[in-house]
């Protein structure tokens, strides 16, 4: 028996994932390394990160170290802010085809960077 968080209607399609803390923290970098991707050569000035509370659940103690995978990818310097949700919306990859369109997700980390051009 499988126990899901909210109703799925009928004839939806879902995908279940494991992960262990390491696959976790090591998304949470490809995930900045794909917004990083997405600013074109823009420069980061600031991240939202938007991160599932069943992660944090997960990573307990090691919950600053998905946020420091994001900020070693985009600069020390770059503001982040972000919270905890109880689901994310965003795309999978914005920049691949068939994986651009924005879907309810739940246990993952969406990042949004705003950024300027040199």
């Amino acid at each position: 028996m499988i126990t899901l968080a909210g109703s799925i209607p009928v004839g939806s399609a879902i995908t279940l994932t494991t992960a262990t803390r390491r696959d976790i923290i090591d998304e949470a970098k490809h995930a900045a390394e794909q917004a990083v991707e997405s600013l074109c050569g823009s420069n980061p000035e600031l991240i939202f990160m938007f991160s599932c509370v069943g992660r944090k659940l997960v990573l307990g103690r090691r919950t600053q170290d998905e946020v420091d995978a994001v900020k070693k990818i985009f600069g020390y310097d770059v503001p982040l802010i972000g919270f905890y949700t109880y689901g994310e919306i965003g795309p999978i990859n914005k920049l691949k085809k068939g994986f651009e369109m924005s879907k309810f997700h739940n246990e993952t980390v969406v990042l949004w960077a705003l950024g300027s051009r040199n």
